[in-house]
């Protein structure tokens, strides 16, 4: 499945899409973990201290934020954070 033309591409579009989300309030951290096999490819959309979001583009060319602790004085580990549902973002289908 493709969604959009180059990854750089895709991902300035998921990263202003999830700021805007993010901004809204309009995100629910209760979500599980996707599958390792299952993630395309992931990278930091936002850092506003104490949380870091990353998203996460799943092979199905859905989306997964993720939002971590990182203001403390403990780094974050891997599987630390929550994760949103998986949901599909109206801006990769333009691309």
């Amino acid at each position: 499945m493709r969604v959009g033309s180059k990854p750089a591409t895709q991902q300035a579009a998921i990263a202003s899409h999830a700021e805007a989300l993010i901004k809204e309030g309009k995100l629910e951290f209760a979500g599980k973990a996707p599958k390792k096999i299952d993630i395309l490819r992931q990278f930091e959309v936002k850092n506003v201290r104490p949380f870091t979001y990353n998203a996460i583009q799943l092979k199905s060319g859905e989306i997964v934020i993720r939002k971590v602790l990182t203001g403390g004085f403990v780094p974050a580990r891997p599987g630390d954070g929550t994760y949103t549902a998986p949901m599909k973002f109206p801006k990769l289908s333009a691309s």
